[in-house]
Formats: C-alpha cells, sequence, structure tokens
C-alpha cells in the first residue's frame, strides 16, 4: 500500500514539473523557467548555453543580485554577505560570477546540476535578513535628486519650493503655503511634483487646483511612479484632471527633465 502510495506521489512529482517547466530561446541562450521562487517569489529561470570543452554553462541571469539589490543589499558591496555567499555557493559546487551565479555542467549531469543549481539560487537568496535592510530612497526623493543632478546651475532652479499666497484681509488665514518637490523660476514658473502613491496624489492634485484657483500663472507637471503596486486607473486620472501640463509616468521622466529646461516664450 504505501509503496504505491510512493509510486504516485513519485509519478505526480513527475508529472507537475513537466507541465511547469518552460522552455525557451532568447538572444542565443536557452531559457527553463522552473516553479521554483526566490523569497520574493520571483520565478527562477536558469539560462542554458554551451560552454568551453564540450561543457553546459547554466546561469540565473543576475536574478539573485537583483533580488539582493531589491531588498536595499548587495553581494558585490557587503563582504560579509559576499562571504556567507560564497561558501553557500561553494557548498552547492557553483560559482559566483557577479552579477551572475553560474555551474558549469556536462550532458550526462545535466538534470542533476540543474535542481542542485536552483537549490542553491533559493539557498544563497535565503541569506536575506530583513533586519540589515538598508533603507532605500522612496520615489519622490530619487526623482527630486535626478533633477537637481541634471538641471544647469545656471538656471533658477529650487528645490522643494515654498509658494506663498496673500489673502485678502477679510479671509482667514491672511495667507496660505504650498510646497512643490521643484520649480524653476522662470517669469511664468514651471513646477514638478512626484507622485510615488495614491495619498501622494491627492496631495499634489490638490496643491496645483489650489494654486490655479489663486491665480498663480504656472506651468506644472507631474512624475507619477507607475510601478508602485496597487496604481489604479482613477488615480491616473485624478492627476490627469489637474493643470498639469505634463502628466508622465516615471520611464518617460527624462522629458519632464528636459521640459524644465526649456523657458516657455
Amino acid at each position: 500500500m504505501t509503496t504505491n502510495l510512493a509510486n504516485r506521489v513519485a509519478r505526480d512529482f513527475l508529472s507537475y514539473f513537466a507541465e511547469n517547466l518552460i522552455v525557451e530561446e532568447r538572444h542565443e541562450i536557452g531559457l527553463v523557467h522552473t516553479p521554483f521562487v526566490l523569497p520574493d517569489d520571483t520565478s527562477i529561470s536558469i539560462g542554458v548555453s554551451p560552454a568551453e570543452g564540450g561543457q553546459i554553462a547554466l546561469t540565473d541571469l543576475a536574478a539573485v543580485s537583483n533580488f539582493f539589490f531589491t531588498e536595499g543589499r548587495s553581494l558585490e558591496e557587503e563582504m560579509s554577505l559576499r562571504r556567507a555567499a560564497d561558501t553557500m555557493a561553494s557548498r552547492f559546487g557553483v560559482r559566483l560570477v557577479l552579477p551572475e551565479i553560474q555551474i558549469l555542467t556536462t550532458a550526462d549531469r545535466l538534470g542533476l546540476d540543474a535542481l542542485t543549481f536552483t537549490q542553491a539560487l533559493i539557498s544563497i537568496a535565503g541569506l536575506y535578513d530583513r533586519r540589515q535592510r538598508r533603507a532605500k530612497p522612496d520615489f519622490t526623493t530619487r526623482v527630486k535628486a535626478l533633477v537637481s543632478e541634471r538641471i544647469p546651475q545656471d538656471l533658477p532652479l529650487i528645490m522643494d519650493h515654498r509658494i506663498t499666497i496673500a489673502l485678502s484681509e477679510r479671509e482667514a488665514p491672511d495667507e496660505v503655503s504650498y510646497n512643490v518637490d521643484a520649480a524653476v523660476l522662470y517669469e511664468s514658473p514651471k513646477f514638478l511634483q512626484a507622485v510615488g502613491s495614491a495619498s501622494a496624489a491627492y496631495r499634489v492634485a490638490t496643491v496645483y487646483h489650489a494654486l490655479t484657483y489663486h491665480g498663480l500663472r504656472f506651468l506644472g507637471a507631474i512624475v507619477y511612479n507607475e510601478q508602485s503596486p496597487g496604481w489604479a486607473d482613477h488615480y491616473r486620472t485624478v492627476l490627469e484632471d489637474t493643470p498639469a501640463t505634463f502628466v508622465v509616468p516615471s520611464h518617460r521622466q527624462d522629458e519632464v527633465i528636459g521640459w524644465l529646461q526649456e523657458e516657455a516664450v
């Protein structure tokens, strides 16, 4: 009875892998997409290519290095993490050729070494420790840093510009203030706001609408993080309903930076 159950497990196990291993060719390298995952649930894909001496090279295509990078860690720069990864790699017989992890095998060992390689990738990625995570700058900070770097120093750029508007004597309070992430103070100023979340979308929309309501003449731009989790269409609609001249996703932020450098005629 137990032998029959064991045989069934073995058949189902092999059947599962047959159904979930996907093979494709891309740029002269074979890819095997496996059902295994890294700690962030990224599927593990193995690159396969011929190597010298009739050997076969397997690579993780830098997947583990990218995993550590997205978690604020670095296999290349953190010596203690690198040493731990080297120790784990030697245990499985794989090599760190950073940013990739590789193993050389032969045709008669290909299946076994591919499985060993997958185990090695999972184990090395498992060295990740949330307690040692280095804080990554948020989206707005990254956009502002790029603007500061790219805008020439001879332009009237002000980061974290505070706009104060005087109200009439009958209104209380007697003035209101609004902040924009970056401003180039031409005769008709240009403002840039970065949006990395839903709450930021509503805040930025409120600022631009308020500036327009108070009669301030300006040209506005918004760069939003299209990779922000849960970014829904109605948040983009909130932004596109503002008086902003540009509303673009972050992969087009260079266009906005170029626009900031051009004074409106």
